[in-house]
């Protein structure tokens, strides 16, 4: 075989290789392409609870074939002592978690959050949720639960209650989020 005629093979294995990644990873995704088998949430979406709670969920993909992500809830109005089950514990804000795609267009999503008495654990929250989206993908649904553990469930110190430990207390719930629209600048009379 000619240098040259090899020099093409390469070139043309080297072309298919580069097109099957660029397809199998979801690299058009990330273009801007979006497809309904690859769709992932991404933004900030927000809810208002009964009772005046609110609440964020900023969503963020982790790979190109966008099957993870990153999730930081934020509540910016919350009860910190779960109904009264902690009356000392004056704070409960921020929630990390992550996310693993289990459908076309569903995610299992894990966020932990802490109670506490300024520095003193109080509680730890494990909130586990099925997420899937309205069809124009502006509202999330969350059927979850709500898992509540004690400091003492977590002796290795790790900030997660240990394997094998039960809830002190859990509830299920759903919640509806919608994403934060974008809006035009408001533009002022001119006088």
């Amino acid at each position: 075989m000619s240098q040259k005629r090899k020099r093409n093979v390469k070139l043309a294995v080297v072309f298919v290789l580069t097109a099957v990644l660029l397809i199998t990873t979801g690299w058009s995704v990330m273009a801007g392409v979006e497809s309904e088998s690859v769709f992932v949430p991404s933004g900030v979406y927000i809810c208002f609870e009964e009772g005046g709670q609110i609440w964020t969920d900023m969503v963020i993909p982790n790979d190109p074939a966008r099957n993870t992500t990153t999730h930081v809830g934020d509540y910016l109005v919350i009860n910190p002592t779960l109904q009264g089950m902690f009356p000392e514990a004056d704070t409960r804000r921020n929630a990390p978690g992550r996310g693993v795609r289990i459908g076309p267009e569903s995610w299992h999503v894990t966020w932990i959050q802490y109670g506490a008495k300024g520095l003193e654990l109080q509680y730890m929250l494990l909130y586990c949720a099925v997420v899937t989206f309205s069809e124009d993908r502006e509202t999330m649904f969350f059927e979850w639960t709500a898992e509540c553990y004690l400091p003492e469930q977590d002796v290795d110190g790790d900030g997660f209650p240990d394997e094998g430990q039960e809830p002190f207390a859990a509830i299920p719930g759903n919640s509806t989020l919608r994403r934060v629209p974008l809006r035009p600048l408001y533009e002022f009379p001119q006088e």
